[in-house]
């Protein structure tokens, strides 16, 4: 409850500080709002029914207990020899097939993990950014809000010019700066009040770099297409808003980084409630409801290295494709093709059709299999009289099916193509399957977790905006593990440290440009000139005011003046200038030149 209560209150100050005017209805779907119930579920202990009684096979084989689920070449082949594939399918030995010899070719990597031509070059935390949020991504997304902010401002007056003035890549970057420095602070749902707050309790570098209003403007005004033609590309795509962002992203993250021998296939659940036509309703993820991603990640660097979003059945075009999982694993493990890794999935994923399939790939497979699976014999499902702690092994060419009993009344069935042999761990008792699958199943888990560990995401009604923050979250994640990829001697941080060293580096040009600015209030003046604008008199301050009758004393800014400095050309008081009107600091240098 004390959760949903702290949802609502931060929907509530976000629906204040953003009007209902802002919303953009184009990015709500003309579908009714509809909440699907994912068909996903990945326990993988699964209980004995009253109807299965143990039947325990004779001879040298347990025989499945149908066809499978697919029979490749069909059409093509005779009856005799279809019914010949059945049987053999549904046969697991209780004996290997064949004795491994000690060359195998199973997980033989022909690309080795690590960076790629691509990112060998990255030199700080902003180029390791760069790779995956690409210059070209930030020139479109400044080029089509623009255009939004263009057209607001023919519909909409304003008392004041700057408050609907068009952005730059400079701003843009420092808007993307500005939130992962929030979220470091775990202030993804604090109100915005209260991080622009002056009294010494907000944080003053975001006072420095933009103003909270047009921090809401922009969030407001971010977009991702154009659109004027978006209503024609969403006759075939959904996701027609955020479309060209999102191939770009993934195309990066393929692009960038190689992965490990391990790689992990699940789903993740970004948090939304708002309007949109393929929200999922997932009960076991923490978000309970949201935008359903399916996503591929490295088991041991957590590396996203593709992923997909699921918006259910696509219009007619070329983005409609089937959704079942062993199509939606056949999309995704494009990028490790012919390379000899490792794909772990849970049961949703797994059947001995995929692990077949990902052999011809030269990829190894470990999954949980569901008990309805027909390939599966009966005597591996869970009955009563199977003991704790027992283990139950069917082979076949290249494909080990176990079964192991972790109590009572209970059974994990697991399926195999990278391992041989029946070996269970002396300590534990469990098959080593087990023990594998364990060590490789929650790589997108843990990157669901370390998204939420320091989020971005802000409260929004527009589900492409929700949507792009997940994006940022992921690449934040992708950017750190090129960064520490490059620099792995001894230059390594916690991540935190990490998003908030990035998070200055997209600031900077932003706040060297609002240091010219001298009609900000003293304390934020002060902080900039401190740390973001050079003290000595030969700065870019000079064009500007060489123009200029009259202008504030740049030390004290507080008297307005017409005198100069001969030397720096810079307004001066009388104050702070000498005989020959010169200010202090010229006079300072040009002792210590002499």
């Amino acid at each position: 409850m004390a959760g949903n209560d702290n949802l609502r209150d931060g929907l509530l100050d976000f629906l204040k500080e953003e009007p209902k005017s802002s919303i953009d209805d184009s990015d709500i779907s003309d579908e009714e709002e509809k909440i699907v119930q994912s068909e996903h579920d990945s326990y993988s202990e699964q209980s004995a029914d009253e109807t299965e009684e143990a039947q325990i096979s004779s001879g040298d084989f347990f025989l499945g207990r149908g066809k499978p689920e697919e029979v490749e070449n069909t059409r093509s082949a005779s009856k005799s020899e279809v019914n010949q594939q059945d049987d053999e399918s549904l046969k697991w030995y209780k004996n290997p097939t064949k004795r491994p010899s000690k060359g195998r070719g199973k997980n033989i990597e022909k690309v080795l993990p690590g960076l790629t031509t691509k990112t060998r070059n990255i030199t700080d935390e902003i180029s390791a950014f760069q790779a995956i949020i690409t210059p070209n991504m930030i020139n479109d997304i400044v080029r089509c809000t623009n255009i939004y902010i263009e057209s607001k401002r023919n519909m909409i007056s304003y008392s004041r010019e700057r408050d609907c003035q068009n952005t730059t890549v400079c701003e843009v970057l420092a808007l993307f700066g500005t939130l992962f420095l929030i979220g470091t602070k775990k202030g993804s749902h604090v109100n915005v009040m209260d991080l622009w707050n002056s009294d010494g309790t907000g944080i003053q570098i975001l006072r420095a770099v933009m103003g909270y209003k047009r921090f809401l403007f922009l969030l407001r005004s971010l977009q991702f297409d154009d659109k004027s033609t978006r209503n024609e590309r969403k006759k075939t795509d959904k996701l027609a808003p955020i479309r060209s962002i999102l191939d770009s992203f993934v195309s990066n993250c393929k692009n960038s980084y190689n992965v490990s021998e391990y790689v992990t296939i699940d789903e993740m659940l970004h948090s939304f409630r708002g309007r949109c036509s393929f929200v999922q309703y997932m009960p076991s993820k923490p978000a309970k409801y949201g935008i359903q991603i399916f996503a591929m990640c490295d088991a041991k660097s957590f590396y996203t290295s593709n992923l997909e979003v699921y918006c259910g059945q696509q219009p007619n075009g070329i983005y409609k494709v089937s959704n079942s999982p062993i199509d939606i694993v056949k999309r995704l493990i494009t990028p490790i093709e012919n390379s000899g890794r490792n794909l772990t999935t849970d049961n949703w994923y797994s059947s001995l059709t995929l692990a077949k399939y990902l052999l011809e790939k030269k990829i190894t497979f470990i999954g949980t299999l569901r008990k309805n699976k027909r390939e599966i014999p009966t005597e591996f499902l869970p009955n009563k009289n199977r003991q704790p702690q027992s283990s139950l092994f069917g082979f076949q060419q290249d494909t080990i099916l176990v079964s192991y009993v972790p109590r009572k009344n209970k059974a994990v069935i697991l399926l195999s193509t990278m391992h041989d042999l029946p070996e269970v761990d002396e300590e534990s008792h469990k098959p080593k399957i087990i023990l594998s699958y364990n060590q490789t199943k929650g790589a997108v888990d843990t990157v669901d977790k370390m998204c939420a560990a320091y989020s971005i995401s802000r409260v929004t009604r527009r589900w492409p905006l929700a949507l792009f923050f997940t994006l940022l979250n992921i690449a934040g994640i992708n950017s750190q593990i090129l960064y520490f990829t490059k620099h792995s001697a001894g230059n390594q941080c916690p991540r935190r440290i990490f998003l908030s060293n990035l998070a200055i580096a997209l600031m900077k040009e932003q706040l060297i440009m609002r240091a010219q600015i001298i009609t900000l209030p003293k304390d934020i003046r002060a902080f900039l000139q401190m740390s973001y604008m050079d003290t000595d008199c030969g700065t870019s301050e000079t064009q500007p005011t060489e123009s200029r009758k009259r202008g504030r004393c740049k030390l004290c800014t507080n008297t307005n003046t017409t005198q100069k400095c001969c030397k720096c050309k810079q307004f001066i008081c009388k104050k702070h200038s000498k005989t020959m009107i010169i200010c202090s600091n010229c006079e300072v240098h040009s002792g210590s030149d002499s």
